[in-house]
């Protein structure tokens, strides 16, 4: 009673009032601030479109606040953390890097100094030599309060996003009278650094399923397993023995109990994209083993239960 609610447009300023809570000392710098939470966008009509532009966007975000000296680092940790991440996703070659800068022409479309966005842009250059991301500079695509280096990836269509971002800002700690105590116990401003590596989950689950077309790897699968009984008379009480069994594993599993055709079930399997189906028959329930299928194989492949558990694990500590 008595609080007053607002809905979010974005997570920058939450963060500097975090930094601002307390007196911060050289010695804590940097300091890292990283949450998943809704903002809201109220987009034009005729604007939103599926998951790739919504109203409510759920954004990873995360900020550095840190020294000048620390900057470089910063702002490599976080490249190579993108570059790691959209590797492991298997996306990583599907995309280019934009240096976004200033329109110098119009000075007036930003705020803070020239001399603290000149030292920005060239340090983000660096970073782009160093790391060989290769970045192109792209004048006037820089945002409000700094440059950013912008990793692009291109959608189904062949049309250009841009999802995870690295932004240098000396503009908002001065704007918020943020600072640290330095080793001569004087008040200095930090640097902010922006980042997101995910940003929308809901333009990034576009870009993954689209490149995918939605063969998920296994270890990201929702569903890794399915299990099908040849007759749910006779097979089911075994597969609700061998599901259990699989989860125990941390294994993620469904059985498809429907009373339709096996084949049926096989095929929505198939439809549904699951890495692995497991059909179960008499020689199956009465040997204690599985046979399975890998999807878009005809390939019957049987073995003990154990043997099946130590491949899947295999397969997805090896992604």
């Amino acid at each position: 009673k008595g609080h007053e609610f607002v809905l979010k447009p974005v997570q920058c300023p939450h963060h500097t009032q975090i930094y601002a809570s307390k007196i911060r000392s050289y010695k804590e710098l940097p300091i890292r601030y990283m949450e998943s939470d809704k903002q809201y966008r109220a987009e034009l009509q005729g604007a939103v479109n599926g998951l790739s532009r919504v109203y409510a966007i759920t954004v990873e975000d995360g900020h550095s606040f840190c020294r000048i000296s620390q900057v470089k680092d910063e702002v490599k940790n976080m490249c190579n953390l993108i570059k790691e991440f959209y590797t492991r996703m298997g996306l990583w070659n599907n995309n280019w890097v934009s240096l976004s800068v200033r329109d110098k022409n119009h000075p007036e479309k930003y705020i803070g100094s020239k001399k603290d966005w000149g030292f920005c842009e060239q340090i983000l250059q660096e970073v782009s030599d160093e790391l060989g991301l290769n970045a192109k500079r792209c004048e006037g695509e820089a945002d409000l309060y700094g440059p950013n280096l912008d990793f692009m990836f291109e959608d189904a269509l062949g049309r250009e996003i841009q999802i995870p971002t690295v932004q240098l800002d000396f503009s908002t700690p001065k704007r918020f009278e943020l600072s640290y105590i330095n080793e001569c116990g004087e008040k200095e401003i930090p640097v902010m650094v922006h980042r997101a590596v995910l940003g929308s989950y809901e333009r990034f689950l576009v870009l993954l399923l689209e490149q995918t077309k939605g063969i998920l790897p296994l270890w990201l699968s929702p569903v890794q397993v399915n299990i099908i009984p040849v007759n749910i008379k006779y097979h089911d009480e075994y597969c609700k023995q061998l599901k259990q069994k699989l989860l125990e594993e941390d294994i993620r599993v469904e059985y498809n109990d429907e009373e339709i055709s096996m084949n049926k079930k096989i095929r929505n399997s198939n439809i549904m994209k699951n890495p692995y189906t497991i059909i179960i028959g008499d020689k199956e329930r009465d040997n204690n083993l599985i046979s399975y299928r890998k999807y878009v194989s005809e390939e019957s492949v049987s073995m003990p239960i154990k043997e099946f558990v130590n491949k899947i694990k295999n397969e997805i500590k090896e992604r």
